[in-house]
């Protein structure tokens, strides 16, 4: 469309529109769409990004260092600089760092030139942007304080300063230099938390606090100079007549928080689908002059007029009035601009191309941009997605999300941040996203770790759904202690990161509060700063059960369990039934899991030194185990818990190797059993869970699904299993089989079968069903097949033998037309695992006695179940592993797993994806698998071998 006809073309308000797919305006599924959610300034803008800063304590204002930013104190001292000549994750290495060091504030300095087109004073406005300080601080600019702690305080605001008056414009090639003395929130050394008011950052009890508490510039700074745009001597809307003048004032402004919401009406079986658009805008006008002004929105796609023309989708707001601001304040005034289905045809579209979860369809997002009123000038472009999220409470009174008006079973985990906030790199945000969909998760909990826009923006690209919210156990819970100024901090906190995320289609809701409901006044100032912001995703007044007397029951649930439980523990615990109410497979679990996580041999290996892998007389409960765990003042300092059941069940380990590969194996069938059994239950009352947790701040034996190092255990690829696109399981309560479509299309004849076998793989009991076919999203029991003896009953099992139930499904894929099969593994014996629900407590069920699996270690020696594998390569990303077990064994081969290892430096390959793992093999059987992985210059698929390590033994291929 020619530039000239544009105003015309947006105010024909009554042209019907259609969506005509516009190719160009998509992003493919499969390829990574790199615009931010929104840019730091438009057309109009100069923007020079300030990384480079001189960094030093005030303590010691002569030792300078060379960092870099977005960083925290110790992130830059660590990455940047030789300050700690040493892997400060390494062993006990972290106590080296002295955390007196950060009880004072530390200074960033940087310095910044004005283009020469500045130098005489043009209109323009210097502005200072910070997205992220923490926790107090004040900024200095040419020497003259600008802004001091009272105004710069709060780890989650964001800034957008004039500095213009400040900043030298006179003269061309002046440097001009910044300096940001940040202050960490208040703490005493060697406590955990001190429950302050300060609303900081914290990790709660995930890992050891970083010792500068997160103190720094976490997030981007830059300078915007913001250029006046000339306003058209005329102004015309429906609603105004047209004026002139001969002295309209230029605008000045920016823009933030830009918002669209689709909202889809419930449709009938043949009916066409229509979006109904609201989207809005915050104008920040910088100029002292009252401006009556209008603008455009283009919303990135083609619509197709009454004429049948195609034109592009761009929208004229009513004309608003920008107040003025004040003369020598810091700030804009600011004014929301809506744009409303109601009162604009063009917003009501017909055929929408939607944005969807990864496991329901296409990624598609738009590039859209707010257009002044001269309809040239870009003020802000933004990428986002059109997807209507909405929630209720089920019959059960469980909290259910609708994407796109179709139930959405939440199945995702929460995430931990590096302890350092060290900016993640898109590669490796990008190998962590990857590793989500590889296990078939489809979304995260931010729990006060909001993150950077660029987590975001990769969110929506890889279709995966967010739950931000408010932190726990800290100032940000501890209203009681808030001083007046807290209110405030909290209010803008929220404004400015509603106004961060809104944009994104990945956003789903947001927590208020974590483990506590908050109270009436401060939940209303959330609730009212939602709303002001245009907030349109779902707003759960805390991750905890606690009913609001303003917004009524969340329908979730927090009530753990955090530490290990038996397989049987997600069906025994029932909504509502005897032995309930706890954390088992019913209602929305906002945080709980199987617990504990120890990593693999291999990453344990390179996380302490060779002679404190294992104490013959410490064990596990070696303090350089416990060092690697939870906060050394909480519940999960040491593997107290984890221990007892782990050789309880399995045995006593004598080496660490030992002791982690058990570990594998419980974690395999913790993290499985906690999957299956919320599957099983997606459409009775399971309507979500997030597994805690996805990853590490640093190298632990607590809470992940992968390690620190991007390196899969167990509890991975019990996850993965778990989650296939077609899956079937067997109840650990009472032998049912059942299957599980976790995609949103249907499969066409599936055949299962499960089979009963004993420790040398000779099958006892076997039953077959054939399904013509598995409907979308369904999860539903086989009820022509009998109830699997898992007790072992009737198969000649005496009450100490350990036995496997292995379960086989044939079927053709939809999307690719191939034949697939797929087995599923598990291990029983004839005693149960019994809970003790009486004594249950916030983060775990014990139990009173355990099942025996003492005959997988003396029933499986290295000589009984022999296995080779053969390597080749399929392209330089993949790898084709055949693993094959000796035909004369005399036991299945069990547990199988395998790791692509650097010949060099002994070390996994991270990451690797394999489409399974910790595999069962019977006596002469092979599998052939595919894994992917980074063969590049620094791994070369010559200097590769791959390692099966069963149960008892290990062997490898080498190219």
């Amino acid at each position: 469309m020619k530039l000239q006809t544009l105003i015309a073309f947006a105010a024909a308000v009554a042209i019907t529109a259609t969506i005509t797919g516009h190719a160009t305006a998509l992003v493919s599924s499969s390829s990574p769409h790199h615009s931010s959610g929104q840019t730091a300034g438009g057309a109009n803008s100069n923007i020079i990004p300030l990384t480079s800063w001189n960094l030093y304590s005030s303590a010691d204002p002569t030792q300078v260092y060379s960092v870099t930013a977005p960083n925290t104190v110790l992130g830059a001292l660590v990455s940047n600089t030789n300050r700690y000549p040493f892997d400060p994750f390494f062993g006990k290495n972290l106590d080296l760092i002295n955390e007196s060091d950060f009880l004072v504030p530390w200074v960033w300095s940087t310095t910044f030139v004005l283009p020469p087109s500045l130098a005489n004073n043009n209109g323009s406005a210097i502005l200072l942007q910070l997205e992220g300080l923490n926790y107090k601080s004040e900024l200095t600019i040419n020497g003259v304080l600008v802004a001091n702690d009272s105004v710069l305080i709060g780890a989650f605001r964001r800034y957008e300063l004039d500095i213009t008056t400040f900043v030298a414009t006179t003269t061309p090639g002046v440097v001009n230099t910044i300096i940001i003395s940040v202050a960490s929130e208040t703490h005493t050394p060697g406590e955990w938390r001190s429950f302050n008011a300060d609303l900081s950052i914290n990790f709660q009890d995930w890992n050891p606090h970083p010792k500068d508490l997160s103190m720094g510039i976490y997030r981007e700074a830059r300078i915007v100079i913001v250029n006046p745009v000339v306003q058209p001597q005329q102004q015309s809307s429906a609603s105004t007549s047209a004026t002139s003048s001969s002295s309209v004032p230029n605008l000045l402004a920016t823009v933030d928080g830009v918002v669209v919401k689709t909202t889809l009406p419930p449709t009938l079986p043949g009916q066409e689908l229509i979006a109904l658009l609201n989207a809005s805008f915050v104008v920040r006008s910088w100029s002292t002059e009252s401006i009556t002004t209008y603008f455009f929105m283009d919303f990135g796609f083609n619509v197709t007029t009454a004429t049948g023309s195609s034109q592009r989708l761009i929208v004229k707001s009513a004309v608003v009035q920008l107040p003025a601001r004040q003369q020598a304040s810091l700030n804009p005034s600011e004014t929301r601009v809506y744009l409303s289905w109601q009162t604009e045809s063009l917003l009501v579209v017909e055929n929408p191309t939607l944005w969807w979860p990864w496991q329901m369809g296409a990624q598609n997002l738009f590039d859209g941009s707010i257009l002044a009123a001269d309809g040239v000038t870009n003020l802000k472009t933004f990428t986002y997605g059109l997807r209507a999220v909405r929630t209720e409470l089920n019959q059960g009174g469980a909290l259910q999300f609708f994407i796109n008006n179709l139930p959405l079973q939440f199945r995702g985990g929460g995430w931990n941040s590096d302890l350092f906030l060290r900016e993640s790199s898109s590669d490796r945000l990008y190998k962590e996203f990857t590793m989500l969909r590889e296990i078939g998760l489809n979304g995260i909990r931010l729990e006060g770790m909001l993150e950077s826009d660029l987590f975001y923006t990769l969110a929506d690209q890889f279709g995966l759904v967010l739950l931000p919210g408010m932190p726990c156990c800290d100032g940000w819970q501890n209203w009681s202690s808030w001083p007046q100024e807290n209110y405030d901090i909290a209010r803008r906190s929220v404004v400015d990161q509603a106004r961060r995320l809104a944009i994104h289609p990945s956003v789903i809701g947001y927590f208020e509060a974590s483990d506590s409901l908050a109270p009436q006044d401060v939940e209303q100032m959330y609730l009212n700063a939602f709303v002001e912001e245009s907030w349109p995703n779902a707003i759960i007044s805390s991750a905890s059960q606690q009913v609001s007397n303003i917004s009524g029951n969340p329908g979730v649930k927090m009530v753990g369990p955090y530490s290990w439980e038996p397989p049987t523990y997600w069906l025994v615990d029932g909504n509502g039934l005897e032995n309930g109410n706890y954390g088992g497979a019913w209602g929305f679990l906002t945080e709980g899991g199987p617990g504990e996580s120890p990593m693999t041999f291999s990453s344990w290996n390179r996380t302490v030194p060779q002679e404190h892998l294992w104490s013959a007389d410490t064990q596990s409960y070696d303090s350089w185990w416990s060092y690697h765990m939870g906060e050394p003042f909480g519940h999960f300092r040491n593997l107290t818990f984890y221990t007892p059941p782990l050789e309880a069940r399995y045995g006593a380990s004598t080496s660490a190797q030992e002791f982690l590969f058990r570990a594998q194996a419980a974690n395999y069938e913790g993290i499985r059993a906690y999957i299956e059994s919320y599957s099983r239950n997606k459409h009775l009352n399971a309507t979500g869970f997030v597994q805690w947790m996805i990853n590490n701040a640093w190298p632990s034996h607590l809470w992940h699904l992968y390690d620190y190092y991007l390196i899969a255990g167990g509890g991975y690829y019990g996850a993965k299993k778990a989650c296939e696109d077609l899956h079937a399981i067997v109840s650990y309560t009472d032998g049912s089989v059942w299957i599980i479509n976790s995609r949103f299309f249907e499969f066409g004849e599936v055949s299962v079968t499960a089979e009963v076998l004993n420790l040398s793989g000779t099958i006892l009991w076997t039953q077959t069903q054939t399904l013509p076919t598995v409907p979308s999203d369904a999860s539903f029991p086989l009820n022509a097949m009998p109830l699997v003896p898992i007790n072992g009953q009737g198969l000649g099992f005496t009450v100490n033998d350990t036995f496997f139930v292995r379960l086989i499904w044939a079927y053709q894929d939809p999307t690719t037309s191939e034949l697939r099969t797929r087995e599923n593994w598990y291990w029983f014996n004839q005693q149960p695992d019994v809970m003790d629900f009486p004594a249950s407590n916030g983060f775990r069920t014990p139990c009173t006695s355990y099942t025996n699996y003492a005959q997988l270690t003396t029933g499986l020696s290295s000589q009984s179940a022999t296995v080779q594998v053969s390597l080749a390569t399929a392209s330089p990303q993949q790898l084709v592993v055949t693993v094959t077990a000796n035909a004369n064994n005399t036991a299945v081969a069990f547990f199988l797993h395998l790791r692509v290892v650097n010949t060099t430096s002994g070390f996994d390959v991270a990451p690797q994806y394999w489409e399974d793992n910790f595999i069962s093999l019977l006596p002469g059987a092979s599998r052939t698998l595919t894994v992917t992985t980074v063969l590049d210059v620094t791994f070369p698929v010559d200097e590769v071998r791959v390692e099966a390590e069963s149960w008892n033994s290990v062997v490898s291929a080498q190219r």
